[in-house]
């Protein structure tokens, strides 16, 4: 199966929704998995799992935290992320960890069927 980025504009379009969301899941993974994930970062995803689980639904998908802190915060398209975590995404996350997370991001115990 072809990735994302090799799938023209036109190409992932065309593809079914369900198709395109595996597909950028996928290069979400991909893309933090070449971050330097700062402590604050890390420690923000351990304490969001043991809150609330491993992921959480952004817009309609669910995904794992870090993944889902960029995709709120830089978009669906992973070619427009940064390469490294800034010191205003490490803000973010603090204010998500306090409760003020953007109306993108649903709790499972705002919608149990989630």
């Amino acid at each position: 199966m072809k990735k994302l980025h090799e799938h023209t504009p036109a190409e992932q379009v065309a593809l079914p929704y369900p198709a395109l969301c595996e597909l950028r899941k996928a290069a979400y993974s991909d893309a933090i998995g070449a971050m330097t994930v700062p402590d604050e970062i890390k420690n923000f995803a351990l304490v969001m799992t043991e809150r609330a689980g491993a992921t959480i639904q952004v817009w309609r998908v669910r995904l794992p935290w870090l993944e889902a802190l960029m995709v709120v915060r830089y978009g669906e398209e992973p070619g427009h992320w940064p390469e490294a975590f800034s010191a205003e995404d490490i803000q973010r996350a603090l204010r998500w960890m306090a409760g003020d997370t953007p109306a993108s991001v649903v709790w499972a115990n705002q919608h149990p069927n989630l």
